[in-house]
C-alpha cells in the first residue's frame, strides 16, 4: 500500500534466527518441561545489527543470523518444504 501510494516510508521485514533472550528461562509450559532453544543461538547484538543495517540502507528483507538466512534460502527454493 505504501509503495502504491508513493509514500517515502520503507518497510523492512527483519527475520531473526534464535536470539538469546529471557524467553527460554522465563517461559511457562503446561508440559512441565522448559523450552530449549534450537542451536545456534545468537546474541541480541546480531538482531540489533540487522535492525541498524535496515535503518541505514533499505532492504526488503534482512536476516539476523546465518541459520535464519539458510531457512530463507530454503523457503525460496521450496516453499512447500517448510510449510
Amino acid at each position: 500500500e505504501l509503495d502504491r501510494a508513493g509514500s517515502p516510508v520503507n518497510v523492512t521485514m527483519v527475520k531473526p534466527g534464535v536470539i538469546d533472550t529471557p524467553f527460554y528461562t522465563e517461559a511457562k509450559s503446561l508440559l512441565g518441561v522448559r523450552p530449549r532453544a534450537v542451536p545456534p543461538v545468537y546474541d541480541v547484538s546480531v538482531a540489533a545489527g540487522a535492525i541498524v543495517s535496515a535503518c541505514e540502507r533499505y532492504h526488503r528483507e534482512i536476516y539476523a543470523g546465518d541459520s535464519a538466512a539458510a531457512l530463507g534460502l530454503l523457503e525460496r527454493l521450496s516453499p512447500a518444504l517448510l510449510d
